[in-house]
């Protein structure tokens, strides 16, 4: 294969690489919209339901004395929001740091291939030039393998932030102001 030839390669599999992305972004938009309707719809059960309580209760003592309140199931619902979103988000940044990482890789092996084509045809003496290309392609193949490795980290603190906060270990504050039973 020459060297047009895996250019437009490289080219077509960044081209699959780009709608690739773009339906990952559009499916986590896609989970968020759901998880957004399916909170509101909760929300709006829990107001009819308190609602329903109140207009029920013969007198202050019944209405409060009912158990859970209406704070606590507020900050679990919130917890879980957070949770849910955070596992949304999660997968999104995962899936697209996937496919950017082997898009990356993929042009990196074609620089790779045309470099060493290149470096074979320099004429006499052209020493340095093959060593300034194989500097430079070892650069960047330092700089995604960096790149790679902080994509994995952030991932991994962000999806441990999310189950922290589904754990409710991320508000403390706010269990402080929950009033106790």
């Amino acid at each position: 294969m020459n060297s047009i030839e895996q250019w437009q390669a490289a080219q077509r599999a960044e081209f699959e690489t780009l709608f690739g992305l773009s339906d990952k972004a559009i499916e986590g938009m896609e989970r968020l919209a759901l998880l957004n309707l399916h909170t509101l719809r909760d929300a709006a059960h829990d107001t009819a339901e308190g609602m329903r309580r109140a207009l029920a209760a013969r007198d202050l003592q019944e209405l409060v004395g009912d158990g859970e309140s209406p704070l606590q199931r507020s900050g679990q619902r919130a917890a879980d929001y957070a949770q849910r979103l955070g596992e949304i988000t999660g997968h999104v940044q995962a899936d697209m740091a996937e496919a950017l990482s082997r898009a990356m890789a993929l042009m990196q092996q074609t620089v790779r291939d045309n470099v060493a084509r290149s470096a074979r045809q320099l004429p006499a003496g052209g020493d340095g030039a093959k060593s300034w290309m194989e500097s430079a392609l070892q650069f960047g193949t330092q700089a995604l393998e960096a790149m790679n490795k902080s994509q994995q980290q952030a991932g991994q603190l962000f999806g441990a932030q999310a189950r922290a906060a589904g754990n409710g270990q991320a508000a403390p504050a706010a269990r402080a102001r929950a009033p106790r039973s």
